[in-house]
Parts: structure tokens; sequence; C-alpha cells
């Protein structure tokens, strides 16, 4: 029988086959499962699930959907979240109400709040590592370096002359990075 997503949705390959996730990937606005960092996934046979910031989901509603699917990702013993972008974004609500210390978190392209917007705690997350380019337009490298200093156990990478799209062997070294942790 063959697993078919919603018209709306895309289901990664090792999901749709059964398989446990051993990461958890929200895309950036407008962005696809299976395109982009998800092509990544595929090519390095990491089982993932994820959720897709799309127009299909009202904003109202993308907290509520991402703490049910991060809800069951932990549930089935997933412990690492990729996040890019917009999704980043949406990460770090969700992680301001379900702290979670066993989490280990990569951030790319982040967009990020001001750090007084934003309570911060040790315990919201195991780790994080936020990945962007130098002269990435959406987030100012002075508001990472912020976001960083004031959330502890936290690293930043800056990948110089690089913008919001980043180069993809710097994308994929820090999936492994991350997977080998």
């Amino acid at each position: 029988m063959e697993l078919r997503p919603k018209s709306n949705e895309t289901v990664p390959p090792a999901v749709s086959l059964g398989m446990p996730p051993q990461a958890f990937y929200v895309t950036g606005a407008g962005g696809r499962l299976t395109n982009g960092l998800g092509l990544a996934l595929i090519d390095l046979k990491i089982p993932y699930s994820g959720m897709e910031i799309s127009k299909y989901v009202l904003p109202r509603d993308r907290l509520g959907k991402l703490s049910s699917l991060m809800s069951e990702f932990i549930k089935r013993g997933g412990s690492k979240v990729i996040a890019v972008s917009a999704g980043a974004f949406l990460f770090l609500k969700h992680i301001e109400t379900y702290h979670n210390p066993d989490l280990q978190v990569t951030f790319f392209s982040p967009v990020l709040v001001a750090t007084e917007a934003f309570v911060f705690n040790s315990s919201m997350v195991g780790s994080l590592r936020i990945v962007l380019g130098s002269e990435d337009p959406v987030c100012p490298l002075h508001v990472a370096e912020a976001f960083n200093d004031s959330f502890e156990g936290s690293t930043l990478r800056v990948v110089e002359k690089a913008g919001h799209n980043l180069p993809h062997e710097v994308v994929r070294e820090e999936i492994m990075c991350l997977m080998n942790s």
C-alpha cells in the first residue's frame, strides 16, 4: 500500500515507509519537507519527520500543529531538531512553552527575535547551534550574536560571504555533526 500525502503536505520517504524518525525538520516559509534541506536528509539516508510552514496552515494554528508533531516525535525517541528560517522562529515559540533538555537543535539561517522579546532558560533544549551567512539579510549578524550570547549552551557558526541560502556543503556538514552528536 502506498502512502500519499495530502495535496498540501509532503511525507518524507523514510517516514512513509514506517521507519522511526531520527530527526525532526521544520521548513522555512513555503518550504517542502522533500525539497532543499529535505533532499540532503534523504541523500544522507536519515529518516526524518517534520512540518512545513505552508500557507495551508493558518498562522494561529502552526504552533499547535508543531507541538503535536513534536510530542509524537519525542515519544518515538527523537531528539535531533533542524529548523530553517521562519521554522526556527516557530520552534523558538514552541520551546518557550515546551522545554526539553534532551533536544539537540540546529537552526539554519534563522529568523530570530530580539533577545528582550524572548524569555531564556537553560533547560529549554540541551544544545542549540545557529548557522547563518555573514551577509544574511533576514537575520542580521548582530541579532544572531546577541541571541547566541544570551542563550546558555548555544553556539554560533557564521559562514563568510554567504547569504540566507547557505552553501550545500555547509548544510550537509552541519547535519552530519548534529546526527553524530
